[in-house]
């Protein structure tokens, strides 16, 4: 079955083009409705489907945000809570160019999630954003940087594309720091941030793609760890002694993939976590971690035994032990548990499933747990989706992106993003 990590890499394209960037970054307030961005650069008209619609119902306990400046975007990918409010990350067509080709980074800001401001930064130009993170006042943004048209084979040749970080300031414009060979070369599955430290994890350049965490403390020097031992890294966190890592491993010789755990103190050494048994849940995978204090929740799916997926959540009160968490309502069942949040009231669980097997379309889902053991399922956000985006939640609401994309040719797809705001009050209110 297609994990929501595939579903990730580019499904959709953009076939309205932005407006090239001038010598500052191009800020765009939430404009009224029926206006979905910047002008079409000159070279001719494009004509474009009509947009999805998605219905609300009147006592919907989401709200479909009106007006959210998209700016054309093809994804929102990353998404994170600070002290000011809301900040997110994305990619629209780089100017006169669609989908297929080069990408411009975007960023979003929002005090209260509900209204929001865009920003195409020109150092983030070709660029296609991954991760988002906070570490003090700055922000760290990892992404694709693909300089290259398709066409220039000198620039091509040149080695230039690659992953790179970039930061910014106290809420200054990006820049982009300078490249770690082995991680613009590797391939980069997240980041995270906490104790003085950047982790990103991924996959080294080599013809293995070992498994390698790199380490740093101003997201200019670097030090790589190889893992060797692992198949992949699917989840990390800081927490409140350290950081906890959740990784798949792989036995080539008996077939068989195991779900593995490990935290260190110092983000360099990482000793096993024993994690509850879980030999009658095939093929578990763990792929978002909080915490709250000295408590953890972690979130994933696993197969029940007709081989249809089914959420997982484990559960920690110290990162040292660990129990599997369960659904009182039965809600787990064909979903896919993505992320987990922690709010003042415990922890908020973000995911999938599937509205129409044969389509493949999503439900956006959200799940509460008010001590990480027990789980609930909140009101589903109306309507069926081509991917779920992005999500958070801060003490007041939660915030969750979704897209639908449309085909309009052989060589290109539009996508609506429908953004969404649910007040906590009236998400947990039964």
């Amino acid at each position: 079955m297609e994990r929501l990590t595939a579903r990730l890499t580019r499904l959709v394209a953009c076939l309205v083009l932005v407006t090239a960037c001038g010598p500052t970054a191009t800020v765009i307030t939430t404009p009224p409705p029926g206006i979905a961005g910047p002008p079409i650069p000159s070279g001719g008209l494009v004509t474009l489907p009509p947009p999805p619609t998605v219905s609300v119902p009147p006592n919907s306990r989401w709200q479909l945000l009106s007006g959210f400046p998209a700016q054309n975007a093809y994804e929102l990918v990353s998404l994170i809570t600070t002290p000011d409010g809301f900040v997110a990350a994305g990619a629209a067509g780089a100017p006169g160019e669609g989908y297929y080709g080069r990408s411009q980074g975007l960023v979003w800001t929002s005090t209260d999630g509900q209204t929001w401001q865009a920003s195409a930064d020109p150092a983030l130009l070709y660029t296609e954003p991954l991760k988002l993170v906070a570490l003090g006042s700055d922000r760290y943004l990892v992404g694709d940087y693909e300089p290259c048209a398709t066409s220039d084979q000198a620039c091509a040749d040149s080695n230039k594309a690659g992953y790179a970080v970039f930061q910014s300031s106290a809420g200054s414009g990006w820049t982009m720091l300078p490249e770690n060979t082995g991680m613009r070369q590797g391939t980069v599955d997240g980041m995270i941030a906490g104790h003085d430290q950047l982790l990103v994890y991924g996959g080294a350049s080599d013809n293995a793609v070992t498994t390698t965490l790199w380490r740093s403390s101003n997201g200019t020097d670097w030090t790589a760890s190889a893992m060797p031992d692992l198949q992949q890294i699917t989840a990390m966190s800081a927490t409140a002694t350290g950081f906890v890592m959740f990784a798949l491993t792989f036995n080539g010789s008996s077939d068989i993939q195991a779900l593995v755990a490990r935290s260190s103190t110092d983000g360099s050494n990482f000793t096993p976590l024993t994690l509850p048994d879980l030999s009658n849940v095939p093929y578990p995978e763990i792929d978002g971690v909080t915490t709250n204090g000295s408590s953890l929740v972690a979130v994933g799916f696993a197969e029940d035994n007709q081989g249809n997926d089914t959420g997982l959540a484990l559960f920690s009160p110290d990162g040292a032990s660990w129990s599997v968490a369960h659904d009182i309502d039965g809600s787990f069942a064909d979903s896919d548990l993505v992320d987990a949040v922690a709010i003042d009231r415990g922890y908020l669980a973000f995911g999938y499933s599937y509205a129409t097997a044969a389509a493949q379309n999503l439900t956006a889902r959200v799940w509460f747990s008010a001590d990480g053991q027990s789980w609930r399922a909140l009101a589903d956000i109306p309507g069926a989706f081509t991917d779920i985006d992005a999500w958070g939640a801060s003490s007041q609401a939660a915030v969750y992106f979704t897209d639908i994309s449309n085909d309009t040719s052989a060589q290109d797809v539009s996508t609506t993003i429908f953004p969404w705001y649910g007040p906590l009050d009236n998400l947990l209110a039964f």
